[in-house]
């Protein structure tokens, strides 16, 4: 399989070419990509609409669990334990 970054660098040279094809060449595309990297359909046209929405950047999601209390609520009770 292909590293996420090199999956990205790839989407991102042929996502201009997706974004402006007919359905013929964006199917070709398709297979031609899942071929090459190994994934499923599916998801490499939710990364491609992701590209195109983002300016030709794939969308990164923040990592770990969201904060609910912001920092400065929670520091006068870290500092009181």
């Amino acid at each position: 399989h292909m590293k996420h970054q090199v999956v990205d660098q790839y989407l991102i040279a042929i996502s201009k070419k997706y974004q402006a094809g007919s359905k013929n060449e964006k199917s070709y595309l398709l297979d031609h990509a899942q071929l090459v990297t190994k994934r499923s359909r599916k998801q490499l046209i939710r990364r491609l609409r992701s590209i195109s929405a983002n300016n030709g950047k794939p969308k990164t999601k923040g990592s770990g669990r969201p904060l609910v209390y912001s920092r400065d609520e929670l520091i006068p009770h870290i500092r009181y334990l």
